[in-house]
């Protein structure tokens, strides 16, 4: 007893593996230890410090480092965490169904064992409901969901022992401006000119000249046809 009490301590301040781990990440393992975004999944009828035990043991499992690996951590924790529920649920639903037959039904199912008993509860949930259905759809999805957080978890621990970096910590560089030219802005003469407000001024007043002497023109020369229309 006293050699695997021995080898236990050994493993712990080693870490996962037989990997001593560094005094500068067993700082930030402490952190992970605090309590995270996983307590808000326990509802008022289960147990927060249960969540928090579970939440603990992967960390202490994995020992993850940084901010991502304790990003997976807290879903492959969250991903359990459900599953176990979602197990809870099934065996609930089973036996609220085995009370109503009891209660309903106790004429046939005088004489009958228990796993008989259960097995008229699981057929008859199956065929009239989805409930269990749905209990195997969620359980499935949920099992996807950990599996792929793991993956990921040992993917990035295993790059962070061989020196790799699996996130890009650098920013890319900012897109060149260009420059953009307003109206005031010229680079000749020649524009300087034509942007004078004295000339585009006066030139506006000459047009407005221009037409009002058109249209006495034109009244004149109806006039002249009126009059001679007239004689």
């Amino acid at each position: 007893m006293a050699k695997i009490n021995r080898i236990d301590k050994k493993t712990d301040r080693q870490g996962i593996g037989g990997t001593k781990t560094p005094p500068a990440e067993q700082g930030k393992i402490k952190n992970c230890l605090r309590p995270g975004m996983c307590s808000a999944l326990a509802l008022h009828n289960e147990s927060a410090a249960l969540l928090e035990s579970l939440r603990a043991n992967y960390i202490h499992a994995f020992q993850p480092v940084g901010f991502i690996e304790l990003e997976l951590i807290e879903e492959m924790v969250a991903m359990k965490w459900r599953q176990r529920r979602h197990w809870t649920m099934e065996t609930a639903a089973i036996d609220l169904e085995m009370d109503r037959q009891r209660a309903e039904e106790s004429e046939q199912l005088r004489g009958l064992d228990n796993p008989t008993v259960a097995a008229r509860a699981v057929k008859k949930l199956s065929m009239e409901s989805s409930e269990l259905n749905n209990y195997n759809r969620y359980e499935r999805s949920l099992h996807r969901m950990y599996h792929r957080a793991l993956r990921q978890l040992l993917e990035f621990q295993k790059a962070r022992r061989d020196g790799q970096s699996l996130v890009n910590t650098e920013l890319p560089p900012p897109p060149p401006v260009e420059e953009e030219k307003l109206p005031n802005e010229l680079e000749t003469v020649e524009n300087i000119t034509a942007y004078d407000p004295t000339a585009m001024i006066l030139d506006v007043l000459n047009r407005i000249e221009a037409e009002k002497k058109r249209q006495s023109e034109m009244e004149a020369s109806e006039t002249a046809v009126a009059a001679r229309a007239a004689r």
